[in-house]
């Protein structure tokens, strides 16, 4: 149909490759016929961080919920004293690999919004966002009180300035200029039960890109994006299922190996029959001042249940391997032999890798998982140290 002043004219065109995706921009083409379809990460597959280069790890989150309303088109947010000018910029290419970021500019000194409530004094909260700019000026995010943020020299990327509040902070370096900026602050109650987010930007002639805000509270570290599109989003937890069968594993002997980083809770990997009866396992507590715990059992019987002093820091990388034979166990950490215990049975029937504590799937492996190994011998003692050496 074409129209021009008042006259109408019968007319025809076509369409091919019609298509609705939830975002900010057009996801490559996805053809349907009956039914819908769906792209992008699906479940029960797999995520592969490759921050770290290499061939990356096995990406194992807990359930987080992002509080932000619009993680990524942030002038949809009501800030309150805005003096900012935002738009969004399709020229620029963003972290998915699209072209489409938030621009900012203008002087803005204070610039807030209430993301939430339900926050309580002395509460962790993790502000996270992504950003670039070929300024010099300094950036500042994170809560509304004075206490509760940190700035930043987008130029470099080091920290300039940082609340009371601040617990920690960290900066990711990302490919064509974007880095992720990342700061936990212990709650004042400044804000009443009210969690905000705050931002600040300083250059009225250069603008600063901004992607992927994100607020997760009771946390002391960040997880990766939750896109939001008007209200908060909960991703639920990663869970990596069974591996293996009766033919993959020796009973009487052999090696469970870990490469790892970055364990943020309570977890275990354990070779079992698929039961609490038959198993070795081995055990990491990102709290305790005795983080790793290895224990077995053989025909429903604990052979040993061993924990022990050892300075290791859990969220940093390391490499941990255990060695099991009759009346030979031994723990293997970053190049040395940690720990052993020289008595007790093998287990029988072994069949599976379950990642989670067998005496209960609620304590699941959390953590960056880069390398799993079996080895059906029990390694030599040089073997192992080379295996684990960082």
């Amino acid at each position: 149909m074409a129209t021009s002043g008042t006259t109408t004219t019968a007319g025809s065109f076509y369409l091919q490759d019609a298509q609705v995706n939830q975002g900010l921009v057009a996801m490559p083409y996805l053809p349907t016929t009956t039914t819908t379809s769906v792209g992008g990460i699906l479940a029960n597959q797999p995520r592969i961080d490759f921050t770290g280069g290499g061939c990356g790890s096995l990406l194992l989150e807990p359930s987080r919920t992002n509080l932000v309303p619009y993680s990524e088109y942030l002038a949809s947010i009501p800030w309150n004293n805005n003096t900012l000018t935002f738009s969004w910029d399709t020229s620029l290419l963003n972290l998915e690999g699209y072209y489409g970021a938030q621009k900012v500019i203008g002087i803005g000194t204070s610039v807030y919004n209430n993301m939430a409530s339900g926050v309580n004094i002395g509460d962790k909260l993790c502000y996270s966002i992504w950003a670039k700019s070929s300024s010099n000026a300094n950036f500042k995010f994170g809560g509304l009180y004075g206490g509760e943020n940190a700035t930043f020299d987008v130029s470099t990327g080091s920290l300039v300035a940082q609340g009371a509040e601040l617990d920690s902070y960290e900066v990711i370096e990302y490919s064509n200029g974007w880095r992720r900026y990342i700061i936990v602050i212990n709650y004042s109650g400044a804000g009443g039960n009210n969690a905000y987010g705050h931002i600040e930007w300083n250059d009225a002639s250069q603008p600063i890109y901004l992607y992927g805000l994100q607020l997760e509270q009771n946390a002391t570290y960040a997880t990766s994006l939750i896109p939001t599109y008007g209200t908060s989003v909960t991703r639920a937890q990663d869970v990596c299922g069974d591996a293996g069968n009766s033919s993959t594993f020796n009973d009487s002997e052999g090696v469970l190996f870990l490469d790892v980083e970055n364990v943020n809770a309570t977890s275990a990997i354990s070779i079992s029959d698929d039961s609490s009866s038959n198993f070795i396992q081995i055990y990491l507590d990102n709290t305790s001042l005795n983080p790793i715990r290895y224990r077995a059992s053989s025909g429903g019987t604990s052979q040993f249940d061993t924990s022990f002093a050892y300075s290791l820091d859990v969220s940093q990388p390391f490499k941990i391997a255990l060695r099991y034979s009759t009346n030979n166990f031994s723990i293997w950490i970053n190049g040395v032999k940690a720990n052993e215990v020289l008595s007790g049975s093998t287990p029988v029937g072994l069949s599976t890798i379950e990642f989670y504590n067998i005496f209960g799937a609620g304590t699941k492996f959390d953590g960056k998982l880069k390398q799993i190994l079996t080895f059906n011998t029990a390694l030599s003692d040089a073997d192992l140290a080379t295996l684990t050496t960082i």
